[in-house]
């Protein structure tokens, strides 16, 4: 264990003590001077990569002469991605999981490293310990994990990493660029989290937004390449002066788990007690729209008594949105078959976020067979065929939202229709070729 980390822990242990107070300034100060300690590591390593590198280069000049063999090199780069979560249920998961199973199945020389409580070691994903954990009093239940930087620079070093991926901003993101830049490798990024427009509606503070698009700025324009999920998120972040190249990164869907043919209607019993039932599921916060989504459905249930809402899921909002919704289901988390069961058995769904990248939900709902009622916004247009999948929603018109909900819920014919449409929608993406893409994305990179 070294000095640095054990710097680190005990700043953070008496962080937790004194919090965000005055009181922590020579913590904090503490903290930040001891960077120092490894600053020559890193310096080290930045001079052995470059010399590395002007090796290469030199050799490769000498092999166009004819006097040595050329330099070896492998038929596509090994990529390290960084992600602060990983085991999470969140949408920014939904992506990485099969992203490792995928790289595990084609034998693909692509490593994710994430941190948690113990080191792990596996074929395509490196857990490394954490020197600690933390969060914020706004996402307390969202920990982000202090990465042993050192451990993770020496693992590069060791396993001949040629290009390393930021998939989150948050702390190892961070340390991915640091990597990069240290070693000399190529830095691609993703964007899948909104994170100014998140922190505003967390804070319904303007100078909390302004400063997350500062920092997303100076993060995203170090890459080189930025993978997003939709056109309107890359229109968003050039309006941001975000000035990288961007490729896309289309979610996909497991249409063989969520799938009508798991409709139960013993399930469908169980979830509305005879009623038409309204399925929303997600992270409950307040970004996602609830407030507006407790606004409709109890316009809705004034005018009629045969509706269920039933909420999947969990968060910080789940006790107030108690309160707001008193005659709705919360059944907390559910995941796998159970999940898919329950998107099958349901009539509707609603999806009324604002503060969105994509909305994995919206696929695996569609895939269910789902027609959808949804608030239009960044990163949902793109998602639904309008009036073919989907009704949109102005923001705010909580009027609309029911009359939506009630076109859907007494016109069958068009529910079954939408809901076909919406399946066939969602099979046309595919995780095999979203990976595909990223792959020849990376071999094309100089490294």
């Amino acid at each position: 264990e070294t000095t640095w980390e054990r710097t680190v822990r005990d700043c953070f242990e008496q962080l937790r003590v004194t919090g965000f107070t005055k009181e922590s300034l020579e913590t904090w100060k503490t903290l930040g001077q001891s960077q120092t300690l490894i600053a020559p590591y890193l310096l080290a390593a930045t001079s052995l990569a470059r010399q590395r590198i002007h090796a290469r280069d030199l050799h490769n000049e000498l092999a166009d002469q004819k006097l040595v063999e050329p330099w070896p090199t492998r038929p596509e780069p090994h990529v390290a991605m960084f992600t602060d979560t990983i085991e999470d249920i969140n949408g920014v998961a939904a992506v990485l999981q099969p992203l490792v199973a995928y790289a595990e199945v084609q034998g693909w020389p692509f490593t994710m490293v994430s941190c948690g409580s113990a080191r792990h070691s596996a074929p395509t994903h490196e857990t490394f310990e954490a020197l600690d954990r933390f969060s914020f009093d706004v996402y307390a239940e969202f920990p982000l994990f202090i990465p042993p930087v050192l451990r993770l620079l020496h693992w590069c070093e060791n396993n001949e990493v040629d290009v390393i991926h930021a998939a989150t901003p948050g702390p190892m993101g961070m340390i991915a660029a640091l990597l990069a830049r240290t070693l000399g490798l190529p830095l691609v990024a993703s964007y899948h989290t909104d994170l100014p427009r998140l922190g505003y509606f967390l804070t319904s503070d303007h100078i909390v937004r302004e400063v997350l698009w500062t920092y997303v700025r100076g993060f995203y324009n170090q890459a080189e390449i930025i993978f997003c999920p939709s056109r309107a998120v890359q229109d968003d972040l050039t309006q941001h002066g975000i000035r990288a190249r961007f490729e896309n990164l289309d979610q996909a869907i497991d249409g063989t788990r969520f799938t009508p043919g798991r409709r139960s209607d013993d399930v469908r019993r169980v979830l509305g007690g005879g009623k038409k039932v309204i399925l929303w599921v997600g992270r409950m916060s307040p970004e996602k729209g609830l407030d507006f989504l407790a606004l409709a459905y109890n316009r809705l249930r004034h005018k009629r008594d045969d509706v269920q809402l039933v909420l999947i899921g969990d968060g910080p909002y789940r006790e107030q949105l108690t309160g707001l919704l008193p005659g709705a289901s919360f059944l907390g988390y559910r995941t796998g078959d159970e999940l898919a069961t329950i998107y099958a058995s349901a009539d509707v769904f609603v999806f009324p976020g604002r503060a969105e990248t994509f909305g994995q939900v919206l696929l695996e709902a569609a895939a269910s067979g789902l027609p959808a009622v949804v608030t239009a916004g960044t990163g949902v247009d793109e998602n639904v065929a309008r009036d073919i999948t989907a009704l949109v929603v102005p923001p705010g018109d909580a009027s609309g939202f029911v009359a939506a909900l009630e076109r859907l819920l007494d016109d069958e014919p068009l529910r079954q229709q939408m809901g076909l449409a919406a399946r066939d929608r969602a099979l046309q993406r595919s995780w095999p070729a979203t990976f595909a893409h990223m792959r020849e994305v990376y071999r094309a990179m100089p490294t």
